[in-house]
């Protein structure tokens, strides 16, 4: 195992602060603004009451909107100059060469993919109590954060992976985007009107597209790449053996939303309502 690149605790729990603090704020303007629309106590664009945990929900997607989504995809982006045939010319790389994989997953981590991971733990550490206390419970929410932050955290502990975690971002990230944009345009009741079935309808396709063609073959390369270490003379690298299981884990949730974007596409070719994105919150402040 390389050496550790986990930030320093004050480092670490700071952000930690920084990001509670941010989520605290925010969910109380969005609780006393009617204006924006995310306020349990106004109405929804239908007429209805708004959801009771839109202003803590909206408050969520605002902060990882930015910190775990938009700026790591530009992070990761940039390592490889801005090029999608550089990133397309790893991907296959990684994925058909199993030396090579083994080689990447060996390599240190660099400054932006420190950040990434210890931004990405605490995001989504606090993110499962978030959804842990969302209305109504989702199960499959709460468990992708568990998973999502165990790895960040241990797969930066771990300290190698370096570009193997900028791919990673770039595949995982995209349709995360575009689904906290669209649980946004739900909250804010927008998600009725023809612009919102649109976007909606093209996020459907770009996530299961992305999804299904890449995830798949991108968790193979992984494995293929670590499992040189399980084998090792010396032993298996358990930490690793262990983020590759997460990695697994994060890839089913991730083609089991795929499938519920896709039938949300075929129910909405039909003219039936769009599936509500991403989270469904059910209970209404009466």
């Amino acid at each position: 195992m390389a050496e550790s690149k986990i930030y320093s605790p004050s480092v670490f729990f700071g952000y930690m602060g920084g990001i509670t603090v941010a989520y605290t704020i925010l969910s109380i303007i969005f609780y006393y603004d009617k204006i924006l629309g995310f306020s349990p106590r106004s109405k929804r664009a239908d007429g209805s009451p708004q959801f009771s945990s839109a202003h803590r929900h909206a408050a969520y997607k605002f902060i990882i909107v930015p910190t775990v989504e938009a700026f790591p995809m530009f992070l990761a982006f940039k390592e490889f100059n801005f090029s999608v045939s550089n990133v397309a010319s790893y991907f296959w790389r990684v994925v058909s060469d199993p030396q090579f994989a083994a080689q990447e997953v060996a390599a240190p981590l660099g400054p932006s993919s420190i950040w990434m991971g210890n931004c990405f733990a605490i995001a989504f550490f606090l993110g499962g109590f978030h959804y842990y206390t969302n209305v109504p419970y989702k199960g499959d929410r709460v468990l992708h954060k568990v998973l999502a932050s165990s790895f960040s955290f241990l797969g930066t502990l771990h300290g190698t992976g370096n570009r193997m975690v900028l791919i990673t971002t770039l595949l995982w990230k995209p349709g995360g985007f575009l689904e906290s944009t669209a649980s946004l345009l739900h909250l804010s009741s927008l998600h009725k009107t023809p612009f919102a079935k649109a976007y909606i309808f093209v996020m459907a396709i770009i996530t299961s597209l992305t999804r299904f063609a890449f995830e798949l073959p991108w968790f193979y390369g992984c494995v293929r790449g670590v499992w040189p270490a399980m084998v090792a003379p010396e032993g298996p690298d358990v930490l690793l053996g262990v983020c590759g299981l997460l990695i697994g884990g994060l890839t089913v949730l991730h083609l089991k939303w795929a499938w519920e974007a896709t039938t949300s596409v075929l129910g909405m070719a039909k003219g039936r309502e769009p599936v509500k994105a991403k989270v469904k919150l059910d209970k209404k402040v009466k």
